[in-house]
């Protein structure tokens, strides 16, 4: 039996007793002639206590369909189960921009009633412009794809761990989701190291390499003249531009060689592409880390994990054909708080999972497969460019988030050197 009645506040009484809210079925037992409450402890009483919070407060969502409601109303327009459903129940907000999803508000009325609709939306959730999300945009630049329901431009300011980032959502993509990576990054200790951005976009990765992590000096490489344009704004506002060379153009023509002490490839579904001028930027007496992106699929066999609905295609993951376990290398699993930096010599690969990671095995052994297989391209791509041996050592697989049913963004860390020296 639940005692305690959540959807009633305690209160302090002026005779300076503290009134418990309890339910009527625990007051029933404690009246009982079987239950002896002491005197100096407390009293049953029945007075009126105000609601708890939680019961009273009116969540934007109620609010929306509130105020959506009532402009129907006027309008003369019958709420139906139908228009509530269209109805946007979750959003994102950007600044003072709220970002509905591409699903909502798709019924013919909204746009027969024009603006006064985006105005009681914005008034609503307490901004000043509305969008509409729609796909990325299939092409080499991964533009975004919005619709500007209200205000005059795209333009939004938000701040990520005390960065601030300005770019336009029409025009320029920023994935909420990347946040953990972002913090991640922000962790490492930079210092005297020169730092390759190979996909930069607005300063997603380049910015907590530079204000946080304490980088030397990035090259910030993109070649989206809109992403371009927020990149450099961003650079400004957070106070680094003087430690952020930006090449404007195909990382695979304009990165600089020879120069990184970390190369942060975070392109998905595949960073492939730019392995080799990756390898290329990194030094060549010293080598140094590559962080790099992939979504990875977690299932056996060569049929798509997704039902038929799915959008998810075949080039938005990278399938991994699962080693017997006699291949498998030796793993350790180390807590989070330990040193992401091991011996090279100790031939274990160190695989950090995060504590909402799904248990099954055969995800976890897909990722490793992704990351050894990985790790011998890009010693094979090494050797082909230096004419010496060299050591790939996979330090950390980051898992980032879901990208589908049975894909994960994952992030590979791989220490690269040539093996006349130490790790």
């Amino acid at each position: 039996m639940t005692y305690l009645d959540s959807d009633r506040r305690i209160q302090k009484l002026s005779t300076g007793s503290v009134a418990i809210p309890i339910t009527n079925d625990a007051a029933k037992t404690l009246s009982d002639n079987n239950f002896s409450l002491r005197a100096d402890i407390g009293e049953i009483s029945y007075i009126s206590l105000p609601k708890s919070k939680k019961v009273t407060r009116i969540t934007p969502c109620v609010k929306l369909l509130s105020s959506l409601k009532k402009l129907l109303e006027c309008k003369q327009i019958t709420w139906t189960v139908e228009i509530e459903k269209d109805v946007a129940k979750t959003w994102e907000r950007r600044g003072d921009l709220v970002l509905l999803p591409q699903n909502s508000f798709q019924l013919p009325l909204w746009n027969g009633i024009g603006e006064e609709v985006w105005q009681a939306v914005a008034k609503t959730l307490s901004v000043t412009k509305v969008g509409r999300q729609a796909a990325v945009c299939d092409n080499n630049f991964r533009s975004a794809q919005v619709c500007l329901l209200l205000g005059t431009d795209g333009w939004v300011r938000h701040v990520d761990n005390g960065i601030v980032y300005c770019y336009d959502v029409t025009t320029c993509m920023c994935s909420s989701g990347n946040i953990t990576e972002k913090l991640r990054i922000a962790s490492f200790n930079c210092r005297n190291e020169v730092v390759v951005d190979m996909y930069a976009g607005i300063g997603y990765f380049t910015l907590p390499y530079l204000v946080h992590a304490g980088a030397r000096l990035v090259h910030a490489c993109e070649w989206n003249s809109a992403a371009l344009e927020a990149l450099h704004r961003n650079l400004a506002i957070n106070g680094v531009t003087q430690r952020c060379i930006v090449h404007h153009g195909d990382n695979r023509q304009v990165c600089p060689k020879g120069v990184a002490d970390r190369v942060n490839l975070g392109l998905i579904p595949s960073s492939e592409e730019g392995w080799l001028t990756a390898c290329a930027a990194l030094k060549p007496h010293t080598g140094g880390i590559l962080h790099i992106h992939a979504n990875v699929a977690s299932y056996h066999g060569n049929t798509t994990p997704c039902d038929d609905n799915s959008r998810i295609v075949k080039d938005k993951y990278t399938v991994i054909p699962m080693p017997s376990s006699g291949q498998i290398m030796n793993y350790t699993m180390r807590n989070k708080g330990s040193r992401r930096r091991e011996s090279s010599e100790s031939c274990k690969t160190w695989i950090n999972m995060k504590s909402d990671v799904s248990k099954r095995t055969t995800a976890k052994l897909e990722w490793v497969a992704w990351a050894e297989q990985t790790a011998k391209k890009i010693k094979s791509i090494l050797e082909t460019q230096r004419g010496s041996d060299w050591t790939a050592t996979i330090l950390h697989v980051e898992r980032v988030k879901s990208y589908a049913p049975h894909i994960d963004h994952l992030v590979l860390d791989l220490e690269c050197h040539p093996t006349n020296i130490s790790g």
